[in-house]
């Protein structure tokens, strides 16, 4: 019965392609006997209608993923299947997707973020900071971007003639240098960053992975090197991303 209703429906939806070709035969049928009457009955299984019969042998071959030779198949179902629109939509999407991922990991700010985050775009990054206070979630950002207040963005920026770093002066202030290198903050670096081992002293662990944020915002807070531009780094009480304490001095 509702196989008979669908014939009269013109809105999309699946196997609707099968639709259209019973509407196209009637037509064609019309054509060529204009005084037919075309009437359409439901009739229940398992009556020994032979064509009914028929049907029904053939749709649990189809089940079992077995198929008519192809000659054997009336002229309208000898070409591959159409896509169902909900499939072109899904497609699409899919295509712009890879699109967009492929102009992005061989663009200039791609290639630099890969360094972090191998896997951007991706949603990695919303549930990474979903649980960061603003402050912290701002600053987490500004790192991953290289638009941290540094000593190198601000001469990148001409706000100030040189990149060198302001307490070790031996390399211009990056955001490596700030975090992995410079020897003015290596006991910040040998206590805070303790947990995550040697291995995991790397710009991708301590910037793309929920380990690595606490010791980062309690090693930032500890060097005291950012606090004039974001203030003291503590977070509420509850939550991964917090510093150690609420104290301002660590």
């Amino acid at each position: 019965m509702a196989a008979i209703q669908a014939t009269t429906l013109r809105t999309p939806g699946p196997a609707r392609y099968l639709t259209d070709i019973f509407h196209a035969a009637a037509r064609e049928l019309k054509q060529d006997r204009p005084h037919l009457q075309l009437t359409l009955r439901w009739v229940p299984g398992h009556e020994d209608v032979p064509g009914n019969e028929a049907a029904d042998v053939a749709a649990k071959e189809a089940a079992h993923k077995r198929s008519s030779p192809r000659r054997q198949l009336p002229e309208s179902l000898r070409t591959p299947l159409p896509l169902s629109t909900s499939r072109a939509r899904q497609n699409y999407k899919l295509e712009l997707n890879r699109r967009a991922g492929v102009q992005w990991r061989t663009s200039v700010r791609g290639v630099r973020m890969a360094e972090v985050d191998g896997a951007m775009p991706s949603k990695r990054y919303g549930a990474l900071i979903s649980a960061l206070p603003r402050r912290h979630a701002n600053l987490l950002i500004q790192f991953r971007t290289n638009h941290v207040p540094l000593q190198a963005y601000f001469a990148r920026t001409e706000k100030v003639p040189s990149a060198t770093c302001p307490t070790c002066r031996g390399a211009p202030e990056t955001v490596p240098h700030y975090l992995l290198a410079c020897p003015t903050y290596s006991l910040h670096r040998a206590v805070h960053f303790a947990s995550l081992g040697f291995s995991g002293r790397t710009l991708a662990a301590l910037l793309n992975s929920k380990a690595g944020l606490r010791p980062l915002f309690n090693y930032v807070n500890a060097t005291g090197r950012l606090r004039s531009a974001v203030g003291a780094l503590v977070g509420p009480r509850s939550g991964y991303p917090d510093s150690d304490s609420d104290s301002e001095d660590t």
